[in-house]
């Protein structure tokens, strides 16, 4: 929560100090005629651009994937069926008034998705393992941890970027544990079907 209260603030500060009404250079762009002396006009698309995201961003991002996901929360291009898709939100550009309102929603359901997917992980393990860091959960508990911290400190926020990728490993572990599970599951519940038919 720190961490998007920071990030919160910054949106605020460029809002104030960049934003122009009613522009944006990619639709002033995209509405520019083509030039009458022969000349091609090149359309850019932002959403196939390399985004640069700040640290605090990426450690929040890979520490939730489930829900950042879910809420497209700070992608520059969000997917048309995540929160900040349907709302119709890019954060590539500075944001207007009604925009922070539907940044400030999709950071809300942000905050509220976390602790449900923690609770989901924590609360239904996978892996019965006799040390805690024999289980996922807890490797991406403790590398988020690590990473927030790194992140709130200017200083240091260069080395959030490790932890975090450590714990977004960790969720792909928890994914490709739920994917086994399951299809161990589904497995033995047709081979039980086929035991019975006989």
């Amino acid at each position: 929560m720190p961490l998007i209260r920071v990030i919160q603030a910054r949106d605020l500060v460029i809002m104030i100090d960049h934003h122009a009404p009613g522009i944006r250079l990619f639709d002033e762009l995209a509405r520019r005629p083509s030039s009458p002396t022969g000349e091609q006009t090149i359309f850019l698309d932002p959403c196939t651009a390399i985004v640069d995201y700040p640290r605090s961003e990426q450690a929040l991002r890979f520490a939730n994937i489930p829900a950042a996901i879910l809420t497209g929360w700070r992608f520059a291009c969000p997917a048309s069926w995540s929160l900040a898709g349907v709302l119709h939100l890019n954060y590539l550009w500075a944001p207007t008034a009604p925009e922070m309102a539907a940044r400030r929603r999709v950071d809300l359901c942000f905050l509220i998705l976390i602790p449900l997917q923690w609770f989901l992980v924590g609360g239904f393990p996978l892996r019965r393992a006799r040390k805690l860091w024999g289980k996922p959960g807890m490797l991406t508990t403790a590398c988020t941890v690590v990473a927030a911290a790194f992140a709130l400190i200017p200083t240091t926020d260069g080395l959030s970027g490790i932890p975090a990728l450590v714990a977004a490993f960790g969720w792909l572990w928890w994914f490709g544990l739920l994917i086994w599970r399951t299809l161990r599951g589904g497995w033995r519940l047709g081979v039980r079907a086929v035991a019975r038919l006989r």
